[in-house]
């Protein structure tokens, strides 16, 4: 597909290209989020780098990134705008859902060269329910949180098949066409409100039956390369923590800018860069990012590495659930040291500081990376207990 956009670059690297959209998707945030969907250019500017295309096979014209690759580019993109990398976390976390898919499948959604998809795993009330038909099933359900579905062409939504002859449903994979399903305008919030995280809805749509998969025998399988063979649950999990780091690195970047241009009220100070409270707030911050910053790089190329041999442990699994839920817990804190320390300025609509700190909340606030789930979990596990969730 030709480029028209006027910063792609080819010869730059995937991580340079969101890089260099920081500056002019920061522009354009408050835009999104009057929108409550991302602003159009902003959505271009990132199709058009390639940067839904992360986890896509080469074979397709994909970037086919590791994780902690992959990772880096959410982050750059969260940096300029929360709500922009929020979706460019979700459109290329789900060509990674769709890799799972058998080959002929791929060649259908990857190979037009434009895959947009987006999709709702579970969690917020979501409910979709299928019956089995001929050539395949029929779907209906709700799905809350489908981020980016304005903009999507393929949507990937969790479901359970109904047996006719009764028994307990099973748990299925759907990928469905956007066209197929319908938009709610239902979605009005306060963190990461330019990300059209709408809900969508269906009834008695028709699936075919090699769009539905069983992501529990399809994920983690040995026999296929590596990328794709991660267990699900902490490839998901650790998707997330790139929008985390964007959002604390962004933090630092706002209190740098504006510490000098401002003083303390009710002190002297009328540089706050000279106070010795201001510095030790943003070194305390920016060694949490650091830390958050080691822990998921480290986690995610082991986890590549891991892949070729199969499943890790449960133990090591609620481990690396744990690790990426901790990463976000501490990109939260560094954003909120700086943004109770930046004075009542950082409040107004203008403030790019009080939309990351609203947003990293909504992060921190996802099902899989609430922090004491993840952390209960994990004490289980070393205490020789049984999980108490599938989600692992």
């Amino acid at each position: 597909m030709a480029k028209s956009n006027e910063h792609y670059t080819a010869e730059r690297t995937p991580i340079e290209r969101a890089r260099q959209l920081v500056p002019f998707l920061s522009e354009r945030a408050q835009t999104s989020e009057k929108m409550r969907r991302l602003a159009p250019e902003s959505f271009e500017a990132l199709r058009e780098n390639d940067l839904f295309k992360v986890y896509v096979p080469t074979r397709f014209g994909g970037l086919e990134l590791t994780p902690a690759e992959a990772v880096e580019v959410f982050a750059e993109v969260s940096r300029g705008d929360g709500a922009a990398g929020w979706v460019t976390t979700i459109m290329g976390t789900n060509g990674w859902m769709v890799a799972q898919f058998p080959e002929a499948v791929q060649e259908e959604i990857f190979g037009g060269g434009d895959p947009r998809i987006v999709g709702v795993l579970g969690g917020g009330g979501s409910r979709g329910d299928a019956t089995k038909v001929e050539g395949g099933y029929l779907l209906s359900g709700f799905w809350p949180f489908c981020s980016g579905c304005h903009y999507a062409n393929w949507v990937v939504l969790a479901g359970k098949i109904h047996p006719v002859e009764g028994g307990e449903p099973e748990q299925r994979i759907f990928l469905v066409r956007q066209s197929d399903l319908t938009i709610k305008d239902d979605w009005y919030t306060t963190a990461l409100a330019g990300s059209g995280s709408n809900s969508v809805t269906c009834k008695d749509v028709f699936v075919p039956s090699k769009h539905v998969l069983d992501l529990a025998k399809a994920a983690g399988q040995t026999g296929k390369p590596a990328l794709y063979a991660i267990n699900f649950v902490n490839m998901f999990a650790y998707q997330l923590t790139g929008a985390a780091l964007g959002f604390a690195r962004a933090a630092i970047e706002h209190f740098v800018e504006a510490a000098p241009k401002r003083g303390i009220a009710y002190t002297f100070y009328e540089d706050k860069s000279q106070a010795p409270v201001a510095q030790l707030r943003l070194g305390e911050a920016m060694i949490k990012v650091e830390a958050a910053t080691a822990l998921a790089h480290r986690d995610m190329n082991e986890m590549l590495d891991e892949a070729v041999h199969g499943q890790p442990s449960l133990l090591k699994r609620g481990k690396r659930r744990a690790g990426a839920s901790y990463v976000e817990r501490l990109c939260l804190e560094a954003v909120e040291t700086l943004y109770l320390s930046s004075g009542a300025n950082a409040i107004t609509e203008n403030s790019p500081m009080q939309r990351v700190a609203r947003d990293i909340h909504a992060n921190n606030m996802h099902g899989i990376a609430a922090l004491d789930t993840s952390l209960e979990l994990l004490g289980r596990l070393r205490l020789g207990l049984q999980p108490n969730t599938y989600v692992i």
